[in-house]
C-alpha cells in the first residue's frame, strides 16, 4: 500500500537539501519510532532477512512541489510554494501500521533542518493488474546481475 502525504513548510522561505534522500529516510524512520520504537529500530538496523540479502522493504517518491528554485552552488531547494508531497511504499503491513499511527501523532516533520506541517495524508489504492501494464517509477530502480568472471 502508498501512503501521500502533503506537508506544508512551517515557514516561509525553507529550503531542503538537492540530495534529500537520507533526511527523508530519516523522517520516515523517526515517524515510525512515534508508533514503535522497537520496529523502527529492529527496521533499520537489521532489516528483513531473504536468503543472504537484507532488505528494508520500504520505499519513496521524489518530493513533488511547485514553484521551486534550485540553488546548485548551494545544493538546496528553496521553496516557493510552500507544499511539498511525498509517497510512502511497503508491502509489510507493520511497517504500514506504525507509519499512519506515527504520522498522526506527530505534529512537526523535519526534512533536514526545515520543519513541516501535516495537511492531509491518503491512502492510495493497489492498482488493478491484469495482462499488460505499463508504470511510471516515482523513484530510481536499481538491477544488478551476477556476472561469473567479472563480478555484479
Amino acid at each position: 500500500m502508498r501512503i501521500k502525504l502533503t506537508l506544508r513548510a512551517k515557514d516561509e522561505g525553507t529550503s531542503i537539501p538537492l540530495n534529500y534522500n537520507y533526511a527523508v529516510s530519516a523522517l520516515i524512520y523517526k515517524t515510525i519510532a512515534e508508533s514503535s520504537p522497537e520496529f523502527a529500530n529492529k527496521l533499520h538496523e537489521k532489516g528483513f532477512v531473504v536468503g543472504e540479502k537484507t532488505f528494508k522493504f520500504f520505499t519513496f517518491s521524489r518530493i513533488e512541489t511547485r514553484d521551486a528554485f534550485v540553488d546548485f552552488k548551494a545544493s538546496r531547494i528553496f521553496l516557493q510554494n510552500p507544499y511539498i508531497k511525498l509517497q510512502v511504499s511497503s508491502p509489510i503491513d507493520e511497517f504500514l501500521k506504525n507509519f499512519v499511527f506515527g504520522t498522526f501523532t506527530q505534529q512537526t516533520f523535519r526534512i533536514d533542518k526545515s520543519d513541516f506541517i501535516l495537511d492531509s495524508a491518503e491512502t492510495i489504492e493497489e492498482p488493478e493488474i491484469t495482462g499488460e501494464s505499463n508504470f511510471r517509477a516515482l523513484s530510481p530502480i536499481t538491477q544488478s546481475i551476477r556476472i561469473e568472471e567479472n563480478g555484479t
